[in-house]
């Protein structure tokens, strides 16, 4: 459990990177991710996103021209926020490709999941990819689906026992007071 996914994402960050690391984000995207990257006195990778028309696409070769060999991390939204983008399973697996490639641990904020359009189908990265579990870390909450963020909860879903094992470990370092 986590307090919120900012907590969630802080927590990867410094579990997982090391100051002046670059942490990739694909943009647009959520500002708070920028924000906890940078108090973390970590770098933020912005890769952006493929603009065509009223739609945003994953453009994965621009990425990897971005990429520098020093990240460890990519933070992604799936739903992506803001744009209310769903990914479809396909750039689901290209990204986990993109994931594996490039070494990275891939944290998915799927905090969005239950809210998309009528007709539009949410897929978890993990089912689209489930043979990135070892290097997959989702963070969640109920919080934007039943209007409860001042409550402040979260939780990671981590199938790798490796990585859930130091997760545990970064949370119990976690000074709440």
């Amino acid at each position: 459990a986590t307090q919120g996914i900012g907590h969630a994402i802080a927590n990867a960050i410094q579990l997982w990177t090391e100051p002046g690391d670059p942490v990739v984000v694909f943009s647009p995207v959520y500002h708070e991710f920028a924000i906890k990257i940078r108090r973390l006195g970590r770098e933020v990778l912005e890769v952006p996103l493929a603009r065509n028309g009223d739609r945003y696409d994953l453009d994965l070769d621009a990425a990897a021209a971005r990429m520098t060999g020093r990240e460890k991390l990519l933070i992604w939204c799936s739903p992506q926020n803001p744009t209310g983008r769903i990914w479809t399973p396909e750039e689901l697996r290209a990204l986990a490709d993109f994931a594996e490639t490039h070494d990275l641990i891939l944290m998915s904020d799927e905090i969005h999941q239950d809210l998309i359009y009528p007709g539009e189908t949410f897929t978890p990265a993990g089912v689209a990819a489930p043979d990135i579990a070892h290097r997959l870390v989702v963070a969640t909450a109920a919080s934007k689906t039943f209007n409860i963020a001042g409550q402040r909860t979260g939780y990671f879903i981590i199938p790798d026992e490796d990585l859930r094992k130091a997760m545990v470990h970064q949370l119990s370092l976690t000074d709440y007071k």
